[in-house]
């Protein structure tokens, strides 16, 4: 049986050219498959196992795909590595670990190693592809479907930390979580504050709670601050309903001189209720209550976007 050989090319000029490398389809890969006299096979099926690892660690595997291709009429065969498993691949952690790239070959048998190289540009524009580190929200103003490759919505989800490495390294707990587990921010239906130094800007940071189980309390971020209306005073000229007219009754005593009435001498007294007519300036105290107004929460002028995550 003929010995099988693969020359190897990574495409690194397509990226320069015109950006081959995008989050949903991995990264082109083209190799040359030729016999031990180093002719070409031709129209020949192979198997590729692709593997990447970090360097200096090729026992550690961080992700694998194989590929079934066809020779062309020179032995050339492409594939497009992360493809296969893009959920996968698009979790690796690129930003911070030099990967090596692991090429088997078989056409029947055991696999046979043909080259392990390390990855250079391509692979990484992944990465630098928006600039934003792992971590990172931003407002996203499209719709719910359109949310880039690369970024999760911030609802609050509990994922584990061994499928988002990087993301689960960058939040920790924060937001929410445990040992194995961890929770994006909440966003839903909230505005957004700066974690404060300065009591002037957030009286009552220490008070703020956990947004989720096992989160950050107390002024730190990734706590949730409960509505409220500060303490204040309304000051300012109004008026209640009138009382209308009425009268104090007391109890008096008159006199008058007989004499001068013609009737006789003498001083007689006589005693009555008598009526003051209508009230004078007084005070009265009473409590009221005024009408409610205003609506479901206090809100200044604001509209809606959908608030993601860089993973």
């Amino acid at each position: 049986m003929k010995k099988l050989f693969i020359s190897i090319s990574i495409i690194l000029f397509s990226y320069f050219a015109k950006a081959q490398f995008q989050d949903n389809k991995g990264f082109n890969f083209q190799g040359y498959a030729r016999d031990a006299q180093g002719v070409g096979l031709r129209n020949r099926p192979v198997e590729i196992r692709y593997s990447l690892y970090p360097a200096g660690q090729p026992s550690s595997i961080h992700y694998t795909e194989t590929h079934t291709r066809t020779t062309d009429l020179y032995g050339v065969f492409s594939a497009v590595v992360g493809s296969q498993s893009m959920t996968t691949f698009s979790k690796l952690p690129f930003s911070r670990t030099n990967y090596w790239l692991k090429v088997e070959v078989r056409t029947s048998g055991n696999w046979t190693t043909t080259t392990e190289t390390e990855l250079l540009s391509v692979p990484y524009a992944r990465t630098a592809g928006n600039g934003n580190p792992v971590g990172t929200v931003i407002a996203f103003a499209g719709l719910l479907a359109n949310i880039p490759q690369g970024y999760l919505l911030c609802e609050g989800q509990l994922l584990n930390k061994a499928d988002y490495p990087e993301l689960s390294s960058v939040l920790g707990n924060a937001w929410g979580g445990n040992v194995t587990q961890f929770n994006l921010p909440d966003m839903r239906g909230l505005f957004l504050r700066g974690v404060s130094s300065a009591s002037a800007r957030d009286d009552d940071r220490a008070t703020r709670i956990a947004i989720a189980s096992g989160g950050n309390t107390g002024n730190n971020v990734g706590t949730l601050q409960n509505d409220e209306t500060r303490t204040h005073n309304h000051s300012g000229s109004g008026s209640t309903s009138t009382n209308g007219n009425h009268s104090h009754n007391y109890t008096t005593a008159q006199s008058w001189d007989r004499k001068s009435s013609g009737t006789g001498n003498g001083i007689a007294e006589y005693a009555g209720t008598y009526s003051t007519g209508a009230a004078g300036d007084h005070s009265h105290s009473f409590s009221f209550t005024t009408n409610a107004t205003g609506g479901n929460e206090t809100r200044p002028e604001n509209v809606a976007v959908y608030y993601i995550i860089k993973f």
